[in-house]
């Protein structure tokens, strides 16, 4: 059984917004399908992805999701690793998804961790103290 490590890092125009998701794939070779079909097994482990957004002072948004998957059923249609690969790294964004050694998955992980745990949280005192402005309602 061998893992495959796929990354995704989009950065917008201005480096306004980072969009980064990573997978870890295991792919067992002595997998047959239920017609009777040698083929690769290709099971999901883990995904993490990561959007931050950052406009001006006025507007931020850090979405984060991390799904961690032991014993699932949630697998590819591949029939191969060849087959896998190159379906996941064609280009269907502005980057697209490529292969990743362990290594700089794991550079991606405590990057995507650092990012999320450093985001900055919202200073309500400051909120408060503001005074209000003017606005209308239209029903």
């Amino acid at each position: 059984m061998r893992i495959i490590f796929i990354a995704k890092n989009q950065t917008g125009v201005k480096r306004i917004f980072n969009e980064t998701e990573i997978e870890a794939w295991t792919i067992n070779p002595n997998y047959t399908n239920y017609k009777g079909d040698k083929q690769d097994e290709l099971m999901l482990i883990e995904r993490i992805k990561l959007f931050a957004h950052k406009d001006t002072t006025k507007s931020h948004s850090c979405d984060f999701e991390w799904e961690k998957f032991t014993d699932t059923c949630f697998g590819h249609h591949a029939k191969s690793e060849k087959e896998f690969i190159k379906e996941r790294t064609k280009n269907t964004s502005i980057e697209g998804y490529k292969v990743v050694s362990e290594t700089n998955y794991n550079r991606y992980k405590k990057a995507i961790l650092s990012i999320h745990n450093n985001y900055p949280l919202i200073d309500f005192k400051a909120i408060k103290e503001k005074p209000n402005h003017f606005s209308r309602q239209i029903l």
